[in-house]
């Protein structure tokens, strides 16, 4: 990419919509059962959320907030998003896949 391909308002716009693509691509296909990372997207306090919904806590995030968590069951993906919390497979978010005995 040259420096005025970046700088220019088409280049911006192009960079913001694989941004948007790939946010809307790992939300889609977070799956309602499994591990799967926790982001509150405001102050939500996901360990708790996640403990009421069926969760069982595995360790927390990197970032502030964050939490690794297993749900048995399904049906929770869009609760979390209504409650302000992100839920994205381990594996998406950089995790060792810990529904295996590798990771």
């Amino acid at each position: 990419m040259s420096p005025q391909s970046i700088s220019s308002p088409k280049g911006n716009k192009s960079i913001l919509l694989l941004q948007l693509i790939a946010t809307a691509s790992a939300i889609l296909a977070t799956a309602d059962r499994g591990s799967a990372v926790l982001i509150p997207l405001g102050r939500v306090a996901t360990a708790r959320w996640a403990i009421e919904h069926g969760g069982l806590l595995l360790g927390e995030g990197r970032l502030p907030g964050t939490v690794l968590a297993r749900f048995p069951g399904e049906g929770v993906k869009g609760s979390a998003l209504r409650a302000g919390i992100l839920m994205l497979p381990a594996f998406a978010a950089g995790c060792n896949n810990p529904d295996t005995k590798e990771g």
